[in-house]
């Protein structure tokens, strides 16, 4: 197997930033003070931001050096591996064989092939033509193209199968259930934690929540692991390597009310 993943070592994570403004063809307008007009200076900032970030905002070098306690922080997560974009490859090779080919049959010219090939690939979102891969639907086609025709077909000859399945009326569907399920859940209530986490497990869970919610949408309900949550404060959420969130003070909300409500029953009974 092709290896397409390359794994740093810490001492080969960069310890500079680059720094676009260095290499614009032409500099880019200043930001405007909002009482004066004018550019703004430094000092205007400062108020604000502490001095070395301002240097770093308005420096026109190339590189600019990490300072050693971000570097900390990075540490703690990077270097992530590397991805040799093997897809892309393909997918431009599979370009220039169609081009090529259409030239050989006469639809384009050889210089019409050449301006597509400079044309950036247009990547289709493939969520955007299905419905869940897994659903009760698709697996029930499975099955019966399966009994009739073998998984070997199924799987190794590359089908387009076609039905009658409308996805608008599914996506709503499927909308709608969820939607039901969540409201469900709501009116039971907070329940408790799942399981406690710690040290590789931990780890590895975190990982597994930043594949799972790579693209959050509004409004979604999600796993978490709780990092810290102060009595009457807010907690802190961990959704992956490096994504947080805040909730709102559990015991004061309406949805979780009831769970803490029992424990304290509990701990005055055994009390």
């Amino acid at each position: 197997m092709e290896q397409i993943k390359v794994f740093l070592d810490e001492s080969e994570m960069p310890r500079q930033w680059y720094n676009i403004l260095a290499d614009l063809p032409t500099p880019m307008r200043p930001p405007l003070h909002p009482a004066t007009g004018e550019p703004v200076k430094p000092e205007d900032l400062a108020p604000v931001f502490p001095m070395n970030l301002i240097e770093q905002e308005m420096s026109t070098e190339r590189w600019i050096e990490i300072p050693e306690p971000v570097l900390e922080k990075y540490a703690i997560w990077r270097p992530t591996p590397l991805y040799r974009a093997r897809n892309l490859e393909k997918a431009l090779e599979r370009q220039h064989y169609v081009l090529e080919r259409m030239v050989e049959v006469g639809f384009l010219s050889p210089e019409e092939a050449v301006a597509a090939r400079k044309e950036p690939l247009d990547f289709a979102d493939p969520e955007a033509s299905r419905v869940q891969v897994l659903n009760s639907f698709t697996e029930e086609v499975r099955r019966r193209v399966e009994a009739d025709f073998g998984s070997d077909v199924l799987y190794g000859d590359g089908l387009s199968i076609h039905t009658t399945l409308d996805l608008e009326a599914q996506r709503a569907a499927e909308a709608a259930v969820q939607k039901g399920l969540e409201e469900l859940d709501k009116r039971h209530g907070y329940r408790g934690p799942h399981g406690h986490v710690e040290g590789p497990e931990r780890d590895a869970f975190l990982q597994q929540l930043a594949e799972k919610y790579r693209n959050l949408a509004s409004g979604a309900v999600v796993e978490a692991v709780v990092q810290e949550c102060p009595k009457g404060g807010m907690c802190r959420l961990l959704l992956g390597r490096e994504r947080t969130a805040r909730l709102l003070p559990p015991e004061k909300e309406k949805w979780a009310a009831g769970y803490f409500k029992s424990r304290k029953k509990g701990l005055i009974r055994a009390m």
